[in-house]
């Protein structure tokens, strides 16, 4: 049905504007409140079972899956293309 409608699937859009947001974030200055969010270390224990990911290793995760680092992220041009899903027509 996405072929024929010539549309990408979800996943990889999602994947997509996380890794825009997590660009954005990147080129924070140290002192911006997003990036001391980020770098925000939350003690105690998760619940039994099967954790929850969090952000963080979620977007490690996508970057593995692209072979990216977090280095391509400064260059804006570069990061916007490898990150890029293009919708099949």
């Amino acid at each position: 049905m996405r072929e024929k409608l010539g549309v990408a699937p979800i996943s990889n859009k999602l994947r997509e504007s996380r890794l825009r947001w997590y660009g954005h974030v990147l080129c924070r200055p140290l002192d911006a409140f997003i990036t001391r969010g980020r770098l925000l270390k939350i003690e105690g224990k998760r619940e039994m079972g099967h954790p929850k990911l969090s952000w963080e290793e979620i977007i490690r995760r996508d970057l593995e899956e692209l072979n990216l680092n977090d280095n391509i992220a400064y260059n804006r041009l570069e990061w916007k293309k490898r990150i890029h899903v293009v919708d099949p027509i």
